[in-house]
């Protein structure tokens, strides 16, 4: 008798350990929605290297002058004064997205700290405003990174614009520097 219980005891330990192992073997693997969807970059040179054609702006928009955020080049609204610098670049959303990322590096900089100044400068998708700069209270000393999930609904299957764009007034300058631009979607396989 005593050793049918050693026996039992140790078959149910058996049967315990692989119960245990079959469980971790499956918290390791992707679960189905991992396994079913793949990140994709929308934005085609989004540091600005390749002066491929993809952005289209207005004047001398591409830089080195300063440090970029990666690589050498990055896009710097630096308009004249009284004036609109901005630069685009046309993406498609695929149809079959789980999730749309929008991120970039960007410095904000002015000298222009007059209270009734109309500098600013915005970043737009579509139609759609998700932020804009003003002198005096929102400049950056450095590389600063904006990160926001968009609505699927809204992009998904569309055609859109990512721009960028700074004004000025009349008087001092305002200027906006931009890296890294990217458009990530989870798609559907």
């Amino acid at each position: 008798p005593l050793i049918a219980d050693k026996k039992w005891a140790l078959e149910n330990m058996y049967k315990k350990i692989v119960l245990l192992l079959a469980t971790i073997s499956l918290l390791s693997l992707p679960s189905i929605s991992e396994a079913t969807t793949v990140s994709r970059q929308l934005v085609k040179d989004y540091s600005f290297e390749d002066n491929s054609g993809y952005w289209d702006g207005d004047g001398d928009w591409r830089s080195t002058l300063f440090h970029a955020k990666t690589g050498s080049w990055y896009a710097e609204l630096w308009p004249e004064e009284d004036d609109i610098m901005s630069v685009t670049q046309r993406v498609k959303v695929p149809k079959k997205i789980k999730s749309l990322k929008f991120s970039f590096w960007y410095q904000f900089n002015s000298v222009d700290y007059e209270s009734i100044s109309d500098d600013f400068c915005s970043v737009e998708i579509g139609n759609d405003f998700y932020d804009s700069w003003h002198p005096g209270d929102e400049e950056t000393f450095g590389w600063e990174k904006y990160v926001t999930q968009l609505p699927i609904k809204k992009y998904k299957g569309k055609t859109v614009d990512i721009e960028f764009t700074c004004i000025t007034d009349y008087s001092l300058d305002t200027w906006l520097q931009v890296d890294n631009v990217k458009l990530k979607a989870k798609v559907k396989k």
